[in-house]
């Protein structure tokens, strides 16, 4: 059982004991199905960075999914990092110049991560977060058998899961 003592010095309980916790189910399982995000924010390989940028801007995300033209299938993860790091700081600005907005036509699979961290609707969350945070990225994108997206979970969808299993 998981005590307020081994919580506080951030120790692991034996992974052989079940956690209370409470109300919302003791010793459930809880998979990504059941917290990840299916409203999905997806550009093709050949996108451009303005395009990337303006999606991320308009739906206020972090991430988006890069996907191969015709088939859907994953190829990468665009992170507003990504972005930031080769976006000129003049864009949008009365000093920008035309190299600097040139910068918004460069297409997003030259700066994507690749290959993209994936995970599966029936992994757990123990999985999923394990992996965010020894990878150190902000998303997992959830894929089925064809590695086509069916959803996304990022660490403010594992904070808000943590909501409901603290008082």
């Amino acid at each position: 059982m998981l005590d307020r003592k081994s919580v506080l010095k951030r120790e692991r309980p034996d992974s052989s004991e079940k956690v209370d916790v409470g109300e919302c189910g003791a010793g459930k399982i809880r998979t990504l199905s059941s917290v990840m995000s299916r409203n999905l924010r997806m550009v093709g390989e050949h996108a451009s960075v303005g395009d990337a940028l303006k999606l991320m801007r308009e739906n206020s995300i972090r991430h988006v999914l890069v996907v191969e033209e015709g088939t859907n299938c994953l190829k990468g993860v665009l992170s507003d990092r990504d972005v930031r790091a080769i976006l000129s700081p003049f864009v949008g600005t009365s000093q920008a110049e035309d190299r600097d907005n040139a910068t918004l036509g460069i297409q997003v699979n030259g700066i994507m991560k690749r290959p993209a961290l994936v995970a599966k609707p029936d992994d757990s969350l123990r999985k999923a977060a394990e992996l965010m945070l020894q990878k150190r990225v902000g998303c997992i994108p959830v894929v089925d058998d064809n590695n086509r997206p069916v959803g996304i979970v990022t660490t403010k969808d594992l904070l808000r899961e943590l909501l409901n299993f603290l008082p």
